[in-house]
């Protein structure tokens, strides 16, 4: 889990100052909210992948500060086994833990190693009762804890997350590079 002092970075395609949840999609991972990883590449990749047709994407950079984990609601998903499989199915496909019916303020997950669209479909295919909880296990993989997510679900819990910069960040090939830094 995050700690005061640690960095976060958002990957996105959009250039803001001040996070809005009004922006947030339900059918995440783990529902509406604003999500963030502590690797800075993970972001990059999610930014250049919603890149607009310019290949460029920007990466937010937070420094957590003043966070009181006992004074909110979290969320831990640190084991993958049918309670993770059906928390995240029911987010994806039924609108569940998001705005209005907030069960959570933070959810935190090291990410599946598997390719995101084999994920999603495996997850599907799980929900809808095509394949079982051990084959969309077996696609999952959890190997790489350099891949985690902090999903942030409402103001209370965004407010330990202050912007120190942005980075601009162009797709080249399918990786990669920092364009340029924006102080804010």
């Amino acid at each position: 889990m995050i700690e005061n002092g640690d960095v976060l970075y958002h990957g996105t395609s959009v250039d803001f100052d001040k996070i809005d949840l009004k922006f947030c999609k339900p059918d995440k991972d783990f529902g509406f909210g604003f999500y963030a990883t502590k690797w800075f590449d993970q972001a990059a990749k999610w930014a250049v992948k919603r890149a607009s047709s310019k290949d460029i994407g920007y990466v937010h950079e937070y420094i957590v500060k003043e966070l009181d984990i006992s004074k909110l609601k979290c969320l831990q998903l640190l084991v993958y086994d049918k309670s993770w499989a059906d928390y995240v199915c029911k987010c994806r496909f039924e609108n569940y833990d998001s705005q209005g019916k907030i069960k959570h303020q933070l959810v935190y997950d090291r990410m599946a190693d598997s390719k995101y669209t084999d994920l999603i479909k495996a997850l599907d295919e799980y929900y809808n009762g095509i394949i079982t909880i051990e084959k969309l296990l077996e696609v999952a993989k959890f190997n790489d804890i350099r891949n985690d997510q902090y999903c942030f679900k409402d103001n209370k819990a965004l407010k330990c997350l202050v912007k120190t910069r942005t980075a601009v960040v162009k797709r080249k090939d399918k990786k990669f590079e920092i364009e340029k830094w924006l102080i804010k």
